[in-house]
């Protein structure tokens, strides 16, 4: 607990003020070494930040560095919907006229039949055990203009299909259930109006009769648009009422194309199963389809190759009517290039073909015709070449501002060693070049007076079309290039091991960490000055205390001295 103190009582002197003036004096050391500790994080910080801008401008080089970033091509399509292109460096500059007939297919399954249960006729509509997928509420619906009630919780479908035909002589319509649809049935088709407004049961939406339409000629019906009862792939799969029986396993398996899925029926459902069988290497993507109640499976590789199906331990593939269902082979592309052995036709098993013309990748969208063009990739160069200039300027901007009066490095002379470096280094002109672009300034590049890099387009752009194996020696020379060059003197400013930069960085640190524990051993002795200052302070308060304490009782002997 805090001891609250009250100072100066019998000298009338303000002690504590006293004291905080003494140690303002004595943590002025304290003070000068925090300043100077902020000015060596500023500078430690100044020379990451350019470390981490020369790094950046490697990383530019780097591509100007390679011969590829000079002798790029591009590949133009002249109908994107037909045809993609891609053009590698080796490629030869032409015009190609590509005709696809056909593109290539992946082999498709289906399950044989539907793989849910028919819905209960027999149990109450609203109940599981009726099974419908939408479930009917109760409440009121309409055929032909009259309306009927039913209650979900008591009535089944064969209460209201007998509803329904007990009116047949009003409506003109009658129904039915089979293979597990409602089928209405009438001899005029519009006798089969279904709904109004009003209705306030979902029972022609769970029975999929709202939206279907009416067929045939002379008996004209409605029948349910999908089967009333579905597999539940949001349950477990010993609950998602599988139509064919299911082995109940916590450790079944399957395999697909030879890769293990593995399910457990008392924790997984069908969409688990199906999100498993997607995320795997089996190259199949998984589906269920809601209205046909089946399981769809479409190879990821195109071409007329079969997927390869076993049930390992338990019977899901089996029980979901797919494992030995009927497969529809894919089918192999098959497309020409005139200017390719004559217009003779290719055929491919996948729709990215890259082995008929050199360097050229294509990728085959749909049948048709279209034309691809290969030519040089000049912008490319050029927008490599002035992200260079760019990332330069950006070094050079902050070096300048380091440096400035204001700047955390003001007058630093390895700094400015450093950016004189780069700057030999950019503007020396280079041994084995072309005579007609062996510096940078005969491709339009040219230094200003702060040093940093101006671009001339137009004339680098004549270069870059004209002089592209110049320009990539001038950048690449094995040597001597500039990019080579630049590339190497980062290298030796940044190197942790020599490099000038982190050489500066240990060496602010170093010293910033030796400040921080000075100041931390002088704020502990000014701490124990304080308490030196304030104890004896308060010993000559008590002195006083005690010589006022003598001196009021001396004058009162005194006076009653004199009394007498």
């Amino acid at each position: 607990m805090s001891t609250i103190q009250f100072t100066g009582i019998s000298s009338g002197i303000d002690t504590d003020s006293i004291i905080e003036a003494l140690m303002q004096i004595e943590k002025q050391p304290v003070t000068n070494m925090k300043t100077k500790v902020t000015n060596l994080t500023a500078k430690k910080d100044a020379w990451g930040k350019i470390n981490t801008k020369l790094l950046s401008l490697r990383n530019t080089l780097s591509k100007l560095n390679l011969s590829s970033s000079f002798s790029g091509k591009t590949a133009q399509v002249s109908d994107n919907s037909i045809a993609g292109a891609t053009a590698g460096s080796n490629s030869v500059p032409e015009t190609y006229h590509l005709n696809i007939s056909n593109i290539a297919t992946g082999t498709r399954a289906q399950s044989t039949g539907t793989i849910g249960q028919p819905i209960n006729t027999s149990a109450v509509l609203n109940s599981s055990e009726a099974g419908f997928a939408i479930t009917p509420a109760s409440g009121t619906f309409t055929i032909n203009n009259y309306t009927f009630t039913l209650d979900a919780a008591s009535d089944n479908l064969v209460n209201v299909i007998d509803r329904i035909n007990a009116q047949s002589a009003t409506t003109g319509v009658t129904a039915s259930y089979e293979n597990d649809r409602l089928v209405l049935t009438s001899d005029d088709p519009d006798n089969l109006k279904l709904g109004q407004g009003a209705d306030t049961s979902n029972f022609l939406t769970a029975t999929r009769l709202l939206a279907a339409p009416a067929q045939g000629s002379g008996t004209y019906t409605k029948t349910s648009q999908a089967n009333l009862g579905m597999a539940e792939t949001d349950a477990v799969l010993d609950n998602s009422r599988l139509k064919n029986g299911l082995l109940s396993t916590t450790s079944g398996s399957f395999t697909i194309n030879g890769v293990s899925i593995n399910y457990d029926t008392s924790s997984d459902s069908l969409n688990d199963v199906i999100s498993r069988i997607n995320s795997s290497d089996a190259q199949v993507y998984a589906s269920y389809d809601p209205v046909s109640d089946k399981i769809a499976l479409k190879s990821s590789k195109t071409g007329s190759i079969g997927i390869s199906l076993s049930d390992t331990s338990g019977n899901l593939l089996a029980a979901l009517d797919i494992l030995n269902a009927q497969q529809d082979l894919g089918a192999n592309a098959s497309f020409s290039i005139s200017e390719i052995n004559g217009g003779a036709t290719f055929y491919s098993a996948s729709n990215q073909v890259s082995d008929i013309i050199t360097g050229l990748n294509i990728t085959l969208l749909t049948q048709g015709e279209a034309s691809i063009e290969v030519k040089p990739d000049y912008e490319s160069t050029i927008s490599k070449i002035s992200d260079f200039v760019n990332q330069y300027n950006e070094v050079i901007s902050l070096i300048n501002d380091d440096l400035d009066k204001e700047g955390a490095l003001n007058g630093d002379i390895s700094l400015q060693s450093l950016v004189q470096s780069i700057w030999r280094k950019t503007i020396a002109p280079v041994e084995g070049a072309s005579t007609s672009l062996s510096r940078l300034s005969q491709a339009g590049i040219t230094v200003d007076r702060d040093g940093k890099l101006v671009l001339d387009e137009s004339k680098l752009k004549s270069a870059a079309q004209n002089q592209s194996a110049a320009l990539a020696n001038l950048f690449g020379e094995s040597e001597n290039g500039v990019a080579v060059r630049l590339i190497a003197e980062i290298d030796r400013q940044i190197n942790d091991g020599n490099g000038l930069i982190p050489a500066h960085q240990k060496a602010y640190e170093k010293e910033v960490i030796f400040l921080n524990a000075s100041i931390k051993d002088m704020n502990d002795r000014l701490e124990l000055r304080q308490q030196q200052l304030k104890s004896q302070f308060a010993q000559m308060e008590e002195l006083i205390n005690k010589f006022n304490s003598t001196s009021t009782w001396l004058a009162s002997q005194i006076s009653a001295f004199n009394s007498d």
